[in-house]
C-alpha cells in the first residue's frame, strides 16, 4: 500500500508539473509561407490596384527582381518571389517603390511612402514610363535566352526591365546569370520584338 500511495503522489505531481508547463509555455509562431514565384506581369496585376490607389495617374518607371536573402530569389524560368517596382505620379509630383509578392503588396522606402519628385525626374518622366501591358513577360524572355546560348543549368540571378540610355526608345529585359556575388554573364532581349542585343553566351 505504501508504494502505491507514493506512486500515486508522484503521478499527481508529474501531471501538475506538465499542466503548469503547458500554461506558461511560449506559444509557437505560425511560420509565414514562402512566396510563390511569379512573372513580372503577374506581379504587375497584383501591384496595379495598390499603385492606382496611391495616385490615380501612377506609372511604372522600373521593374526588377534579384537574388537576395531569405525569401528573395529568382527562378530559372523567369519568375521571382519578390518584384520591385518604381512608380511615379506626375500630377502629385511624387514617387515611391513597391514590393510585390504572392504574400504582400506594399509601397514605400526608408525615406517614406510619398517622396517629392525633383524637376529633372519630372521632366524625364514621359521618357521613363514603362508600357508594361505592351511588352513580353519574363518567362517569354527566358525562353528566348534559352534559344540564344543560355543552358537550363545556368543560374538566373537578376532580371530588370530598362532602356540602355536617355536616347534609347526600346525597352530591354536584362537577364544576369552566374553564381552570386561573382560577376555574371548578361543577355539583353528587346521586350517588344524579342531581338537579342548584348549576349555574353554567343559563340
Amino acid at each position: 500500500m505504501g508504494l502505491k500511495w507514493i506512486g500515486g503522489l508522484l503521478a499527481l505531481a508529474l501531471a501538475g508539473l506538465l499542466a503548469a508547463c503547458s500554461v506558461f509555455a511560449t506559444p509557437t509562431a505560425t511560420p509565414r509561407p514562402t512566396p510563390v514565384p511569379i512573372t513580372a506581369l503577374e506581379a504587375y496585376e497584383r501591384a496595379r490596384p495598390v499603385m492606382l490607389s496611391w495616385h490615380e495617374d501612377a506609372v511604372i518607371t522600373r521593374i526588377s527582381a534579384r537574388l537576395g536573402h531569405g525569401s528573395w530569389y529568382v527562378s530559372n524560368d523567369g519568375k521571382a518571389s519578390i518584384w520591385l517596382f518604381h512608380i511615379d505620379s506626375a500630377r502629385a509630383k511624387r514617387h515611391t517603390s513597391m514590393s510585390v509578392s504572392t504574400n504582400h503588396v506594399y509601397y514605400g522606402t526608408e525615406k517614406g511612402k510619398d517622396i517629392p519628385m525633383d524637376e529633372t525626374r519630372l521632366q524625364n518622366l514621359a521618357h521613363r514610363v514603362i508600357p508594361i501591358d505592351e511588352l513580353m513577360d519574363t518567362d517569354e524572355a527566358v525562353t528566348i535566352a534559352l534559344q540564344s546560348g543560355v543552358v537550363s543549368g545556368d543560374r538566373l540571378t537578376q532580371i530588370e526591365l530598362r532602356r540602355h540610355g536617355d536616347e534609347e526608345t526600346r525597352f530591354w529585359w536584362v537577364l544576369e546569370y552566374g553564381e552570386h556575388p561573382l560577376p555574371g554573364q548578361w543577355i539583353h532581349i528587346d521586350a517588344r520584338t524579342g531581338e537579342v542585343g548584348r549576349n555574353d553566351f554567343a559563340e
